[in-house]
Order: structure tokens, then C-alpha cells, then sequence
């Protein structure tokens, strides 16, 4: 009986570390939101929800015939543009260490959205040519390290409205199994602590600086 019952909690562990995690990120309007679930679980990991509701703010006097000033969308796509190259750079030392995790890890779902625009059309087809260059090198580094399944990219010139019609979105989603991030984790502990005890030996036998007389 007690055999049975350490089989069946075994089998339930088991199948929990083989359910896939799921971190998505949703940017729509200039609000990003970071989730993750697994099964019917959820933890929005940003922004956090507030613990306590703040109090409204006093409403401000406005003069008569004033106009509520518009933000403008200037700097979603230098968000993009920056986040792509923060990818290029971390993303091969990440594939040293972390191979093992990131060969078994799922970029599900990529769709980003970007409308392009510039002062004149000249500008607008170069700044086009240079967004769609610099995300599909990105892709291409990222189908090199991660299975990816979907990858849409919508880049719209814009040649009338100028830079204020600028804007961005992404939905992005990646799985990962708990136990190939256990696994993972155990390979660069083992991995470390090798490089750490060829190291001590190395450091042992180093003849001490000879001491500099006055």
C-alpha cells in the first residue's frame, strides 16, 4: 500500500514538471504587462497590483477653453530598436551558460506591431528598412538558440502624419518545462564547481610575488 502511494505522489510530481510554464509580456498602448501561469494558476509579475487603492487626487482648476494636452507616441520604436539590441548583446553569453535551458525553451507566440514614420518619405523608407533589418537579425539569432513557432512582424510606413504617428506593440510568449529549468540549473551548478576545483589547484601552486624592497 505504501509502495502505491509513493508511485502515484511520483507520478503526480512528474507530471506537474513536465506541464510548461508560460511567462507572457503584453505591450499595447504603452502599457506593458508580464504574466506568469502555469496550469490554471497566475502571477502578474509587472506591474504589481497596488496593495492599497490611492487616494483620488483633488481635481485641478482648469481656465476656460484650455485643451487637455495629448502625449505624444515618440520613442516606442527606439524602445524596440533598443530592446532588439539589448538581445543581440545578452542573448549569446546567455547561450553560453544557459544553453541547456534555452534549446528546450519555446518562443510560442512573437507578434510585434510597429508603424513607422518620419519627417519626410525619404527618411520614413530608411527608417522602414533599417526597423525590418535590425528584427530580423534578431530573429535569425533567436531561431538559432529557441524552437520558435510563431513569429509575425508587421512594420506600416507611414509618409503622412509624420513622427507622431509612431507606435509599437508586441505579444510575446515563452514556455519552458520546471523540470528543464531544474536541470538546467543542476548542469551550471556542476559545471561551476568543476571550473572551481580546477581553479583552487592552479591558484595552490602559483609561487607567492617577491616582496619590493624599499
Amino acid at each position: 500500500m505504501v509502495w502505491k502511494v509513493l508511485l502515484g505522489l511520483a507520478a503526480v510530481l512528474a507530471l506537474l514538471l513536465l506541464c510548461p510554464l508560460r511567462l507572457e509580456l503584453l505591450w499595447r498602448e504603452g502599457d506593458v504587462r508580464v504574466t506568469l501561469r502555469y496550469l490554471f494558476l497566475s502571477l502578474r509579475l509587472f506591474p504589481r497590483p497596488p496593495r492599497k487603492a490611492p487616494a483620488p487626487p483633488a481635481p485641478e482648476k482648469s481656465s476656460a477653453g484650455e485643451k487637455k494636452s495629448t502625449q505624444p507616441r515618440k520613442g516606442r520604436v527606439e524602445a524596440v530598436l533598443d530592446g532588439v539590441g539589448l538581445v543581440n548583446d545578452l542573448l549569446p553569453q546567455a547561450g553560453r551558460g544557459l544553453g541547456y535551458i534555452l534549446r528546450r525553451t519555446t518562443l510560442s507566440r512573437c507578434r510585434i506591431f510597429l508603424t513607422v514614420a518620419r519627417e519626410d518619405a525619404a527618411d520614413t523608407a530608411l527608417r522602414y528598412g533599417q526597423v525590418n533589418a535590425a528584427l530580423y537579425s534578431a530573429y535569425a539569432l533567436i531561431a538559432s538558440l529557441l524552437r520558435v513557432r510563431e513569429f509575425r512582424l508587421t512594420v506600416i510606413p507611414d509618409y503622412l502624419h509624420g513622427p507622431q504617428a509612431e507606435d509599437a506593440g508586441a505579444e510575446v510568449t515563452l514556455r519552458v518545462r520546471p523540470s528543464t529549468l531544474i536541470a538546467g540549473a543542476l548542469i551550471f551548478l556542476f559545471r561551476a564547481a568543476g571550473q572551481l576545483s580546477r581553479l583552487a589547484p592552479a591558484r595552490k601552486k602559483a609561487p607567492p610575488s617577491p616582496a619590493v624592497s624599499p
